[in-house]
């Protein structure tokens, strides 16, 4: 069913607002949140929703942990996300007058327990490194792993998101004073410049000399990193499919490679600087994390 009309309204009105302070990937999840309760709700306005009706959509979805045979969609895990951004909602509605308590009030979830994680140490990702390098003197796929390389060594040493390393313009990068630098657009649609030297520079300008003989096509053009098989821009999918290959030709251990991502290269990027003593203010900064407790 379709969610009420005013819920819809209202969503799109509070997403709006928050659209300079979220990735699109976030808006989307939020406003998917949002109107899956609003279709619950049926005729009745999201922030008309009593304590109650609340708890019956979480009761209705939430699946219990010690039960398999439970078909219910959501997780624990998936029901805290939800009521994260119900939380975030219905704080909006209060500032905003349009209402007075907090329909979340009361409304309870079952605790999650994280499971310990399967770590991605530096030495798996000096392994990784070191693969995607051997192969860039390969007879066949050697445009590929210089492309690899080069977003590695990005991810890798700038601690960057893959979002942020695939979507390097040519025109973000300048050189100053024979240095380079490039401009890197952060989670949130803030800028912020980078200097591109040492082995991410080397990487870099490897994989240029190949882009050159590149047959791009026209919308991307101005994308640094370019599959040269297709000659598009390079997705998230492909760097995170082409990290999990090179993990199984690297030998990392199975457990590893189940959990590679670029993601975890962020993580062990930032383990690393803990280790050489970085001050942990010093990493948020350097992750970009809006909270030190991320």
């Amino acid at each position: 069913n379709r969610p009420n009309a005013t819920s819809t309204r209202l969503v799109d009105r509070y997403l709006t607002l928050r659209a300079t302070r979220l990735a699109r990937a976030s808006l989307a999840a939020y406003r998917a949140d949002l109107l899956d309760l609003a279709r619950f709700l049926g005729p009745r306005s999201v922030v008309d929703a009593s304590p109650e009706e609340i708890a019956a959509w979480f009761s209705a979805n939430l699946r219990r942990a010690d039960d398999p045979d439970d078909a219910r969609r959501w997780c624990a895990r998936t029901a805290h996300r939800r009521y994260a951004a119900l939380s975030r909602f219905y704080a909006w509605a209060r500032r905003s007058g349009l209402l007075e308590g907090n329909p979340l009030d009361g409304v309870e979830l079952p605790r999650t327990i994280r499971p310990e994680p399967v770590l991605v140490s530096r030495e798996h990702v000096n392994r990784l490194l070191a693969m995607a390098e051997s192969l860039t003197r390969a007879d066949v796929g050697r445009d590929l792993a210089i492309l690899d390389v080069a977003i590695l060594q990005l991810m890798d040493r700038l601690a960057l998101r893959v979002s942020e390393a695939v979507n390097v313009r040519l025109s973000s990068v300048t050189t100053v004073a024979g240095e380079l630098h490039v401009r890197i657009m952060k989670k949130g649609n803030k800028p912020k410049t980078y200097p591109l030297s040492g082995v991410v520079r080397d990487a870099y300008e490897r994989w240029i000399d190949v882009r050159r003989s590149v047959d791009v096509v026209p919308e991307h053009r101005d994308f640094a990193f370019i599959d040269p098989r297709t000659g598009r821009h390079v997705s998230r999918q492909l760097v995170w499919a082409r990290i999990k290959r090179l993990g199984n030709i690297a030998g990392l251990p199975s457990e590893v490679v189940d959990v590679l991502s670029p993601h975890k290269l962020r993580h062990a990027r930032a383990r690393t600087m803990l280790r050489d003593g970085w001050d942990i203010a010093a990493v948020q900064s350097v992750l970009d994390h809006a909270s030190i407790q991320t």
